[in-house]
């Protein structure tokens, strides 16, 4: 048994109730707030939740014992219609299959640095086969890109038509795809001479790891949710560029991991864009950033060196060094 002095013990102790009382105060504020998304993406709170219904004729709900599918009323009635409207267009495909929102109350879940305030979505992309997988299965049943490239199972035709109609809600902020996913969108609306009039969808579309079995659908804060706090949308229209130098950055870096392992520590963590994590610097400000790693510039732009206890739990090589180059999961 280690020894700990009693000075350590007690700063412990005071530590342990400054958190308890801040979570408590937290709370108590929440429920005397306006509106039902309370706070920012990664530190919020949610108030007189939405619950995603079991199954429409256009959704499926996954996982439901983890009690993840509680969002607000503009994220609820959103997945309902669009999977509506895709159910219509194409009536002989699966419905749109939901996964993880946020708790109830909003807050920390698990494996997640955001939904917690009922403005992030995590929704399987429609498959070529049209399968809908046991909403009780342990995760998400199928990964869409393997080696830079995304699979026959991924349907391009239905995906984006899904993501046209988000656009045309006017309500995303973002939504979180596969690099190789975006770029296949990309050729594909090219291909169909479909690019006219869709810029939205490529400016939505934000190419990013940890994405190739599922995208993630966030939602600016609604009119009533004046203690939202919204992250800054996408201003400028990226098309098949960024995700291309993305792709290669990962074969490349796999590459070399492959030949030398002992490179693991030397890769770095380009963040500067969809920092997921909140913080407050030192004037006071909130501000947008990944994890309190020591930053530094390379050819790359801004970049944020984690520490070992800021990375998650990784599942394979590849989520290794996605996470080393793009930051964790969302």
């Amino acid at each position: 048994m280690s020894f700990r002095s009693p000075e350590a013990v007690a700063k412990n102790k005071k530590r342990k109730a400054h958190h308890l009382k801040s979570r408590v105060e937290a709370e108590v504020f929440a429920d005397n707030l306006e509106g039902q998304a309370i706070g920012y993406y990664s530190r919020g709170k949610l108030r007189n939740a939405a619950e995603l219904p079991d199954e429409t004729e256009g959704v499926l709900k996954l996982f439901p014992n983890k009690g993840r599918q509680y969002g607000t009323k503009d994220m609820v009635q959103l997945l309902i219609d669009s999977g509506l409207a895709i159910q219509e267009q194409f009536p002989q495909g699966e419905r749109l299959q939901v996964g993880d929102i946020s708790a109830k109350h909003g807050g920390r879940i698990r494996r997640h640095n955001s939904h917690q305030n009922g403005l992030d979505a995590d929704l399987v992309y429609y498959r070529s086969d049209y399968f809908e997988q046991d909403p009780r299965g342990p995760g998400f049943f199928e990964n869409f890109v393997k080696k830079g490239e995304i699979t026959e199972i991924f349907d391009l035709e239905r995906n984006w038509a899904l993501f046209k109609v988000f656009a045309q809600s006017k309500k995303i902020n973002r939504i979180f795809v596969d690099p190789a996913i975006k770029k296949a969108l990309c050729q594909y609306a090219y291909d169909q001479d479909d690019v006219e009039g869709n810029h939205e969808v490529f400016k939505i579309l934000r190419a990013w790891p940890h994405h190739a079995n599922h995208m993630h659908v966030r939602l600016s804060c609604g009119v009533e949710d004046k203690n939202c706090r919204e992250q800054r949308r996408p201003d400028d229209i990226k098309g098949c560029g960024e995700v291309e130098e993305k792709i290669a950055l990962i074969l490349k870096e796999t590459e070399l991991f492959n030949q030398d392992p002992s490179l693991n520590n030397s890769l770095a963590t380009n963040a500067s864009e969809e920092g997921d994590i909140e913080s407050i610097n030192e004037n006071g400000e909130q501000t947008e950033t990944i994890s309190n790693g020591s930053q530094g510039q390379s050819d790359l732009g801004t970049i944020v060196l984690p520490q070992i206890e800021d990375l998650p739990v990784i599942n394979n090589e590849h989520e290794y060094l996605a996470t080393r180059l793009f930051g964790p999961q969302v």
